[in-house]
Formats: structure tokens, C-alpha cells, sequence
């Protein structure tokens, strides 16, 4: 008999997985991974003697079965196959439901070596659904306390990404081994769950587990995901305590351990001691160093980097591009760029994602239009990310000129399509545009979308139609804390302070945090609508009720509070208190103020202030003027006009 050389290779891996299997085991096994019925029973004859011992008894027993291929055994399994393989036929090899239906309706008893198949099979394609209907096929079989069964399953939810399941078969399980527990910790951390994969790790070290180093890795990449700095330290003094030797993947993952935490200093103490510096401690450290250190020091180590012959990836070149976020840093992103190309690199879609991003915050839209016209192949995130590149910087019309060259191009929105889309027409304040782009989000389905819904609401705010971001609010299923605070902020900038406010409190009692958005909303209603007792008063609550430390914009509108309400000496009074120095907008406020209510002093002091934060700010000049004239001093007021036409401001106000 001749078989061929690919069949045998699937023998041996199906054989590997079912050597504690029967003969029917094996055949249904073979039959699901797709191998031919003259391989299956060639199997059965010739692989057992070479396996050692099976379920069915010895290697001696399994010879004499295979020379008498006509016990009744024998063809019971061989009925058993082919009903078996009748049922993958009328099923379709990926209907894993309904091929096990079938063998039921033949009366084959579906076994563990054939569930486990399947699981495998559901992990390896990734096919969630399917894997589902496995899972609740076995759980009402006698087998659904299999540990090696549930593992299995424990694998499937874990790669498929539904971690629900997975914890749920995870607490059902009577014995749990290191491996289970890796298996669980590894999936928090890939999948940016540092919470629970903490809470887990600290059951682990409750329990009394033996920890080893391959558990280590894993908890060390939970702690960089959840970037807790005094998490992170304490998991790396339990390894030290615990004598864990350190090698080159533990030492790169405790390297970026720290960089994540935002602690370069601690990242440097385990990359200068590590003996080999692999590719993961290098990226690490250039990607920390480009989050929380300098651009120089980034390139730097990206010099060091190649200097010891280690060579980048797109990662690398992807951390590089993140240290590249201004008009200063373009020439630095414009020789990465040209790395990339010279390495072979210009293919990758992520690094095309990543240059038009890099080339967007150092204020090139043309080259980042380039970056993306030179793409091969573009997914969706490169067309979210060229239309925001147009929806932050403009011209914002062309942001809806590429949404409609993506939709043609067969490309489907998605959520963030849809934001970054919104973001251009309140930007252009363009009410038709804005719910033109509505339409389309509701023949999408994303309607009822949180963030999709918070988006609409600030376009109709910005756009001038409160009454349809307040439609829109109502309409929404739930919401949370920057929806309610997205539609305070709308209410206080049309005047609507009181609704502002009752707002806040509707949303206190549904039981949602306020945040420092919020109560900039909060402070900017009370300024509009002239609330100065209620506006104190939210100011001082912020910190009181809600440990919330006020920033710098809120002692802002504080002031514009006071100032506009015309109590000059309370605002000068509460200038002197501030932490920190107020900001260009916090002096022009008060120069506005003293405009308005002639208080000669304090405009002359808020001038000289305002001058010395931005020298060529037309606003100090006209408004210093306009209280000179108000209080009959016209010669000052053009002595102020002449010196500001010396020094070349331009009169004309933005």
C-alpha cells in the first residue's frame, strides 16, 4: 500500500493527540481533521504496535487486533467511521453543531479525544461561535468535568478573546495547575485587562501556588498593562524573594514593565544590568523613552540600538514615529520615514497608520496625504486616521471627501469613522453636514452607539442646535460620564445655565462621577448665565465631595466668573490666591471685564501680564485703550494705539 507523505504527516499529529483514544476514537479524530479513510485504518493497523500502550490495552493486543479485521470490533468502528464521515460531509467541516447532531442521530457517542479535536480545531481557526456550540454540546455530556477537557476549552475563550467565558470555565474547575494559570494571566495581559489579571495573580500568590518562571512573564506583562507603578515594583521584589533566575525574555519584560509604569529610571536599572539585550528590552526602552522622556534620548537608543546589531522592527519604527509630535520634530520623522523605506519596511500597514499619524501632529497634512497615497494596502484605520488629519488641522470639507473615497473603495465605517467625521463638522460648525453624517450613522446601526451618541451630541452643540443634542441625549440607552458632561458644556455655551446644572445633578443621582470635565462645564454655565454664589460653591465642592484637585482652567473660569459679574476686587483678590500663574485666556478675561466696568487699575496690571506671556496680543492694547477712554484719559488711549502700531501688532482681533 503506498501513502503518501502529506497524509502521514496528519497521522502523526493526529495520532500525538488521540494515543489514549480507541480505534473508533482515532477514525473519527482522523475523519475531523480531514485525513483519508485508507490513513485512518492504516493507523489503526500499523501506528498502535509503535505507541506503547492505548485504552484498547497493550501493543501485542493492538497487533492481533489489526490481523483480524474482521472481528466485530473492528467493524463497528469501521461503521462508526463512516457514519461519522457522513456527518462532516452533510455538515461542512466547520459545522461543528451539527456533525456532532448527526453522530448522535447514527448513535455514536461522541468521546473526549473528539471533543478535544474539536475545541483545537475552534481555537486554532479562532471561530468563536462554533467553539460555543462545542462547549454547550459538552457541558451536558458526562465529560464536562474533564480537566484536560476543560483546559482545552479554558485555551479556546482565551485566543477568541471572550473572557467571561473563560473565567467562568476558569472557577468551575476542580484543579487548576500552573499552566491553567499562565493560560489565564497571559490572555489578561494580551488582551490589556491589567485589573483583572492582577486580582488573579494575587489569588494565585494567596493559594500558595508555586510560581515559575513562564508564570512570571506573564504577571510581569499584566503589571505593564495596568501601568501601576507600586504594583509593578511589588511583583518584581516577589520574584527577587522568590529566587527566580532571570533570563533575556524576563529581564525585557520587566524592562517594559517599568517604561509602561512610566518609570524610565527603574527600566534603565534592569536594561543596564541585563548581560544580553534582547529585541524586546531595546523596544521597550526606545517606546518608554519616546512616551515619557525626550526625542533625543529616543534616537539615541535607537543608535545604540543598531550599533549592537540588533535589529528593528515595525514596532521599533512605530515608537520612533510616537517621539515625533510637533513641527520641530518633522525632520527627525522625515529621516524615519526614509529608514523605513531603505529596510523594506514601507509595506506594513501599521507604519503607514503610524506616518500619517506622526506627520498629522508635526503639521504636514500634505505629507501625511502622501503617506497615505502611497499605501498599497490601506485598512481602516489608515482612513480614520487621514480624516481626523483633516478633522483636527483642516481644511475640514476634505475630511468628507475621504470619507466618501473610502465608501467607494468598499471600505465600511467604523465607530471611529464616524467620530472623527463628526469632529470635522463641528469644527466647520456645518449643521447640514453634521446631520448628513447622522444619516449615515443610523444606516450603519451605530445609532445607539455611547460614543458614537456623545460625538452627535457635541457636533449638535457645537453647530448651534441644542435642541438636537438634547434630542440625541434622550435618546440615548446609556450614558456616562463624558456624555453628561458633553452635554453640560453645550448647555451653558447657548446660555442655558440653570438646565446646565439641573443636568449635573440629575446625572449625581444617577450615580455617575463628575470629572474635571464636568465641572469646567459646571464653572463655564455658572460664568454665562451669571451664577457667582452657585459657581463658588461648585468650585469649592469639586475637591470636598469629589477629591477632585481643581486645574488650571477651572480657577480660570472662576475668574471669568467673578469678572464678568463685575466683582473686580474679589477677582484680584483670587489672582493673588492661585497656585500658579494664570494663563493669556485668564488675563484677557479680566482686561474684558475691566473694559466693562472701568477699573483702571486692574487693567493696567492684567495688560502688563498679558503682554508679558504673548508680547504681540492685540487684545492688551484695545482693551487698555477702550478703559482709557472710558475713564477720559484719550491721550493715554493714543499714546497705547501708537505704540502698538510701532511695535507692529496687527489691530484687527481674531
Amino acid at each position: 500500500m503506498v501513502v503518501h507523505c502529506f497524509p502521514i504527516l496528519q497521522l502523526l499529529v493526529v495520532r500525538s493527540k488521540c494515543l489514549k483514544s480507541s480505534s473508533s476514537d482515532l477514525q473519527n479524530c482522523c475523519l475531523i481533521f480531514g485525513v483519508s479513510e485508507t490513513v485512518c485504518r492504516f493507523t489503526e493497523n500499523n501506528v498502535g504496535n509503535r505507541t506503547g500502550n492505548t485504552s484498547s490495552g497493550s501493543a501485542a493486543a493492538n497487533v492481533t487486533a489489526s490481523k483480524q479485521p474482521s472481528t466485530g470490533v473492528h467493524t463497528a468502528a469501521s461503521s462508526d467511521f463512516v457514519a461519522t464521515r457522513a456527518a462532516l460531509i452533510d455538515t461542512g467541516h466547520h459545522q461543528s453543531q451539527g456533525m456532532l447532531q448527526k453522530l448522535e442521530q447514527q448513535g455514536i457517542s461522541v468521546t473526549a479525544a473528539m471533543y478535544k479535536m474539536l475545541v483545537q480545531r475552534c481555537t486554532h481557526t479562532k471561530n468563536l461561535v462554533e467553539g460555543r456550540k462545542v462547549y454547550a454540546h459538552l457541558s451536558k455530556s458526562g465529560l464536562k468535568a474533564d480537566m484536560y477537557l476543560l483546559t482545552a476549552v479554558l485555551s479556546m475563550f482565551c485566543k477568541c478573546g471572550s473572557f467571561t467565558e473563560a473565567r467562568q470555565v476558569f472557577d468551575m474547575m476542580k484543579e487548576r495547575d500552573v499552566f491553567t494559570w499562565t493560560l489565564m494571566l497571559a490572555a489578561y495581559a494580551k488582551h490589556d485587562l491589567g485589573e483583572e489579571g492582577f486580582k488573579l495573580y494575587e489569588q494565585v500568590r494567596d493559594e500558595g501556588l508555586k510560581f515559575d518562571k513562564i508564570m512570571y512573564t506573564s504577571v510581569v506583562s499584566v503589571c505593564a498593562s495596568l501601568g501601576d507603578l507600586e504594583k509593578a515594583k511589588s511583583v518584581h521584589q516577589d520574584i527577587i524573594r522568590r529566587g527566580i533566575e532571570l533570563d533575556a525574555i524576563l529581564e525585557g519584560n520587566l524592562v517594559h514593565m517599568y517604561a509602561r509604569c512610566g518609570s524610565m529610571k527603574l527600566a534603565h536599572e534592569v536594561f543596564d544590568k541585563m548581560v544580553k539585550r534582547n529585541f524586546v528590552a531595546w523596544t521597550a526602552m526606545i517606546a518608554g523613552s519616546a512616551q515619557h522622556g525626550t526625542i533625543n534620548e529616543t534616537f539615541e537608543l535607537f543608535q545604540q540600538m543598531q550599533q549592537e546589531h540588533v535589529k528593528p522592527d515595525s514596532i521599533t519604527y512605530i515608537s520612533l514615529l510616537n517621539a515625533c509630535t510637533s513641527p520641530a520634530a518633522l525632520k527627525k520623522g522625515q529621516w524615519v520615514h526614509n529608514h523605513i523605506i531603505q529596510v523594506g519596511l514601507e509595506g506594513d500597514v501599521r507604519l503607514g497608520n503610524a506616518l500619517i499619524n506622526m506627520f498629522t501632529k508635526c503639521g504636514s497634512i500634505q505629507d501625511a496625504q502622501q503617506a497615505f497615497d502611497r499605501m498599497k494596502f490601506r485598512d481602516v484605520i489608515s482612513w480614520n486616521t487621514m480624516i481626523n488629519s483633516y478633522a483636527e488641522h483642516g481644511p475640514y470639507g476634505k475630511a468628507i471627501e475621504v470619507f466618501y473615497q473610502m465608501q467607494q473603495e468598499g471600505i465600511d465605517p467604523d465607530r471611529v469613522t464616524f467620530i472623527c467625521l463628526l469632529k470635522a463638522c463641528a469644527n466647520q460648525a456645518s449643521l447640514a453636514e453634521g446631520k448628513w453624517a447622522h444619516g449615515k450613522i443610523q444606516l450603519a446601526g451605530l445609532g445607539s452607539d455611547l460614543r458614537v451618541g456623545t460625538a452627535l451630541i457635541d457636533m449638535y452643540a457645537k453647530c448651534g442646535s441644542i435642541v438636537d443634542a438634547l434630542h440625541v441625549f434622550h435618546m440615548m440607552p446609556e450614558r456616562n460620564t463624558v456624555t453628561w458632561s458633553a452635554m453640560i458644556v453645550g448647555l451653558g455655551q447657548h446660555g442655558h445655565g440653570r438646565d446646565a446644572l439641573q443636568h449635573y445633578h440629575q446625572m449625581l443621582s444617577e450615580g455617575v462621577k463628575p470629572d474635571v470635565v464636568t465641572f469646567t462645564g459646571v464653572l463655564s454655565a455658572c460664568s454665562h448665565a451669571g451664577l457667582v454664589d452657585e459657581g463658588l460653591g461648585y468650585f469649592s465642592s469639586m475637591s470636598k465631595d469629589h477629591g477632585i484637585s481643581p486645574a488650571f482652567e477651572h480657577f480660570g473660569c472662576v475668574v471669568d466668573l467673578l469678572a464678568r459679574a463685575g466683582q473686580l476686587d474679589k477677582t484680584d483678590d483670587f489672582l493673588n490666591k492661585m497656585p500658579h500663574p494664570p494663563a493669556a485666556a485668564t488675563w484677557k478675561a479680566v482686561l474684558g471685564a475691566c473694559s466693562l466696568h472701568s477699573d483702571l487699575k486692574l487693567a493696567e496690571h492684567a495688560a502688563q501680564m498679558l503682554l508679558a506671556l504673548e508680547l504681540q496680543d492685540a487684545v492688551a492694547y484695545v482693551s487698555l485703550s477702550h478703559v482709557y477712554t472710558s475713564a477720559g484719559l484719550q491721550q493715554k488711549a493714543t499714546l497705547l494705539w501708537k505704540l502698538m502700531q510701532d511695535k507692529g501688532v496687527r489691530a484687527q482681533l481674531d
